[in-house]
Parts: structure tokens; C-alpha cells; sequence
């Protein structure tokens, strides 16, 4: 169905940080500033996301710290941290989301999603990367931990 997928700058080269192994291919990344892309796949098939780089820690951590809000409101609105593009997901129907990705000029990606496929899918994708980075980043893994129940919080809130 839908998957995201992190990919992080080493070197000239963007990594699926599942492909990330060692800690001496991480030597020169500044973990204030993850250079990365978010790509979202939809059966398989990219929809979003190699032609976006930004901060995916900051991305990421955004997810964690304000998802609450489309619990309460419905909708959820973050912009990416280097660009200026917008991420955002109202809730259309019981079942449905609308995830809308654009700037003032272009839309990336309008499109609707099964909520529940949608919600585990971005849910996994934020571990997955949390994760990541307390395994290569121990400094911070207290910040990770802390991110990482917050999300599962979240997915308790879908059953």
C-alpha cells in the first residue's frame, strides 16, 4: 500500500538509512540537521518525494511532537523545515485522509488514502527513523525514546 521511506546525504549519495550498517558511513553527518528526503511509495510506485531534500529530523520530529492536533481537529498542517512546503492531512470521512503536499506554485501530491493504511504507514515511517538515529546518534537517545512513545501513543489512538 503506502510506505515512507527515509533517505539520508553521504557523501553525493542518498541512503536508505535501512542500508545503513556501519557508524563510520555516518562520520560526517551533523545530526542538527539531517540532510535527507522523505519519499512516500504507493503500491510500490514513488508518489512524493526525490526531488524534496530538507532537514528529515526535524521533519520527523514534527510529526512527533504536534500529531495530537489531527486527533483533536481533524487536520494536521506542518510546513517542511528548509522549504517552503506544506504538509497536511485532513481527515475526509471516517475512513478516508487527504494528504496535500505543495508550495504556493506547485502541488507534489494530492491525494486520498485509506486512514488507517495512511496513519500506520507515516507512524512506522517516523520509528523507523527515530530508531535510526538512536542507534548512530547517542546523544540523543533519550529524545529518541521520548519521540518514539509519542508516536506509539498515536497508534494506540487508532484502535
Amino acid at each position: 500500500m503506502i510506505k515512507f521511506k527515509s533517505l539520508i546525504k553521504i557523501n553525493d549519495d542518498y541512503i536508505d538509512i535501512n542500508d545503513i550498517a556501519f557508524s563510520y558511513q555516518l562520520k560526517n553527518i551533523d545530526w542538527d540537521y539531517v540532510e535527507g528526503k522523505i519519499v512516500i511509495f504507493y503500491y510500490e510506485k514513488e508518489i512524493f518525494g526525490s526531488n524534496v531534500v530538507d532537514d528529515i529530523n526535524w521533519f520527523w520530529g514534527f510529526i512527533a511532537d504536534g500529531f495530537e492536533d489531527f486527533f483533536k481537529n481533524g487536520n494536521y498542517d506542518i510546513g517542511f523545515p528548509s522549504q517552503p512546503i506544506r504538509f497536511t492531512i485532513m481527515k475526509r470521512k471516517m475512513n478516508l485522509i487527504n494528504l496535500k503536499i505543495s508550495s504556493e506554485k506547485v502541488v507534489y501530491l494530492n491525494k486520498e488514502f485509506n486512514s488507517m493504511d495512511f496513519l500506520r504507514s507515516l507512524f512506522s515511517g517516523a520509528i523507523n527513523y527515530f530508531n535510526f538515529e538512536k542507534n548512530f546518534n547517542k546523544d540523543e537517545i533519550f529524545e529518541m525514546n521520548r519521540k518514539i512513545k509519542l508516536i506509539e501513543s498515536y497508534n494506540d489512538m487508532l484502535f
